[in-house]
């Protein structure tokens, strides 16, 4: 049953990924990577730069769910419909949202995902020497990755999109939260994992009255709170995948 949720929750993530425009090729770790990754490499961490933070006002994506069908459909709906139908949306609302995002400096969410996976790996996999890149990455091509790094492993972490959204059917806010997390190994100028993540904002949902209380301190939790998920749902894939192939 849990494998079923799980592999529906990814289709519905990599549907949403196909109609923003994103290329989601994941990428599962092979036996032989598995056991780059035990040997405790030097790990070079991250960040490609990402996206504004925005509020969405397109029009809803339900077609996804017409596509689908069935329950498959339903769960994805429920992802891609996770934006504002500006039909339905005041204009003071509208504006009020837009002037919280804009008025207040929030962190991106990737910096939470890199910290909080890095933190989780280290313990389970027993890796050690993390060497983290504090200056975000404006080139990901293969080419960028195997000029500037030589050695070891790149682990890097994108947000896809971060976007301050209504949850439909409600007057409450949330964050729908997407990014992806590699392994790429220099030497041989290959990828060895892909991974998406992603938090509706359902998830997250509140009031826009507390997001913006304190000078926006309720948005930034909910933002640290989005990349603690995303984290945790990569992370899982890693320690899963190696599980499976130590199991074997």
């Amino acid at each position: 049953m849990r494998l079923g949720i799980v592999i529906m929750r990814r289709f519905a993530l990599i549907a949403l990924f196909l109609l923003s425009g994103c290329s989601p090729i994941q990428l599962q770790l092979h036996e032989d990577d598995v056991k780059v990754l035990t040997r405790d490499p030097k790990v070079y961490v991250i960040t490609f730069k990402s996206p504004a933070f925005e509020v969405d006002t397109s029009t809803n994506l339900a077609v996804v769910g017409g596509m689908l069908g069935g329950a498959l459909g339903a769960l994805a709906t429920g992802a891609a419909v996770n934006v504002i139908d500006e039909a339905n949306m005041s204009a003071d609302i509208q504006k009020d949202a837009r002037a919280l995002v804009r008025s207040g400096t929030y962190e991106d969410p990737v910096m939470q995902v890199r910290d909080d996976f890095v933190r989780i790996v280290r313990d389970d996999l027993k890796i050690s020497k993390f060497v983290v890149v504090e200056e975000p990455l404006d080139d990901s091509s293969t080419k960028a990755l195997s000029d500037r790094f030589h050695d070891g492993i790149v682990l890097g972490f994108r947000t896809e999109e971060w976007v301050l959204m209504i949850v439909p059917l409600s007057s409450d806010f949330g964050i729908n939260y997407r990014a992806s997390g590699v392994f790429y190994l220099p030497e041989e100028k290959r990828y060895m994992w892909r991974e998406l993540c992603g938090v509706l904002a359902k998830e997250s949902r509140t009031s826009l009255g507390e997001l913006a209380a304190n000078s926006g301190e309720g948005l930034k939790d909910r933002l640290k709170d989005t990349g603690k998920r995303c984290a945790k749902q990569l992370a899982a894939d890693v320690i899963d995948r190696i599980a499976d192939r130590a199991g074997k």
